[in-house]
């Protein structure tokens, strides 16, 4: 396990102490729970690709010609 030290204000170190001591555990061990709660209420860290980033933009631009290469006045100069 991996140590952490952190800074609390009085009022909030206050706060821990009376829950943990009502719930029978450790400040340490409410302080993992409570991160562990919050962080999988966060859901996952983001995307890991650029696709999944993206991927709510798929479909979104509607303007303009559906294929660009059906159309041979799109492909004039192209290659030269």
């Amino acid at each position: 396990m991996k140590i952490l030290s952190m800074k609390f204000p009085e009022e909030l170190d206050g706060r821990l102490t009376d829950r943990a001591n009502r719930r029978g555990m450790s400040k340490s061990a409410l302080v993992r729970e409570m991160v562990r709660e919050g962080l999988a209420r966060d859901g996952p860290a983001g995307p890991a690709t650029f696709g999944e980033a993206t991927a709510d933009l798929c479909g979104c631009v509607t303007d303009g010609p559906r294929d660009l290469a059906t159309n041979r006045a799109h492909l004039k100069g192209y290659g030269r």
